[in-house]
């Protein structure tokens, strides 16, 4: 655990999960860093990630990269590090599936650190379960105002769980994030990432 911690603090990388099914990716649209990893893991059928040709057009994406996985009833797609900023579109070429609506979007932002005065992005951060409200209440101090934080839970394997993209003002911020259940019991990676700064936590659910 102590590894993981370590992993996630020095590299300020991001597992992120898109699921896949008929005919959806979801989300359809995410916001990582450079040096993130996404995974497309499929509910169920035959599916693929596509951000080479355009299914509908035939024209080529023009993405900062091209890329294909083949089409598979497996319970993973694609897993994907991007290293090149821009915006990937991509769709599923089987049948008519990206006809009915599965495309979706990823866009790579640099993972640039706030070290203005010397000073983190993210201060401070602190996370912890409230049991009596099934709620996730979370605690940071931010240098600089930021509408691009998001929160990720992950499991010990490193596989995300939860995503919340957060509003953060400078100085202070308290909020609650309510789980509705999405959580088993069991022990958690917490992630506050803004600006290519990470901190984490373990969060504990009960």
């Amino acid at each position: 655990l102590c590894a993981l911690f370590l992993f996630i603090g020095v590299n300020a990388q991001i597992l992120h999960t898109v699921n896949a099914g008929n005919f959806y990716y979801e989300p359809a649209s995410i916001t990582i860093n450079v040096g993130d990893t996404v995974r497309w893991v499929n509910d169920g059928g035959t599916h693929n990630v596509n951000a080479d040709i355009n299914t509908l057009t035939d024209m080529s994406y023009n993405n900062p990269e091209s890329f294909s996985s083949s089409p598979t009833t497996g319970s993973i797609l694609l897993t994907r590090v991007f290293n090149v900023e821009g915006t990937y579109n991509y769709d599923c070429s089987v049948g008519a599936h990206a006809a009915n609506g599965m495309t979706g979007t990823v866009i790579v932002e640099p993972a640039v650190m706030n070290v203005e005065n010397n000073e983190r992005a993210i201060e401070s951060f602190i996370a912890y379960y409230n049991k009596n409200q099934d709620e996730i209440n979370v605690s940071f101090n931010l240098n600089g105002s930021s509408n691009d934080a998001q929160l990720v839970i992950m499991n010990l394997a490193g596989q995300q769980v939860l995503q919340e993209n957060l509003l953060g003002m400078d100085g202070a911020n308290n909020m609650s994030i309510d789980l509705e259940g999405k959580l088993s019991a069991g022990i958690y990676i917490i992630a506050l990432q803004m600006s290519g700064d990470v901190r984490t936590n373990k969060l504990v659910i009960e």
